[in-house]
């Protein structure tokens, strides 16, 4: 199991867009946008849970770098 650090996400970006791009590699268990509590905007980033090690590592291979949005 492998936790993925998303970073530079676009204010609009939602937790279902980047679970839907992570699921195109493998088996998603988890993914998110974190927002402020205060204000519920976007903070720019969020995290991916991937059960498989290997599909993991092929999506942040994949995507780093890569502009979602």
């Amino acid at each position: 199991m492998k936790k993925i650090y998303v970073g530079n996400l676009g204010s609009l970006t939602s937790g279902m867009e980047v679970q839907t791009l992570f699921e195109s590699y493998g088996k998603v268990l988890r993914a998110g946008v974190l927002a402020n509590p205060d204000t519920g905007e976007s903070r720019g980033f969020g995290y991916v849970l991937m059960s498989d090690d290997e599909e993991a590592n092929e999506a942040i291979q994949d995507l780093n770098g890569k502009t979602l949005n």
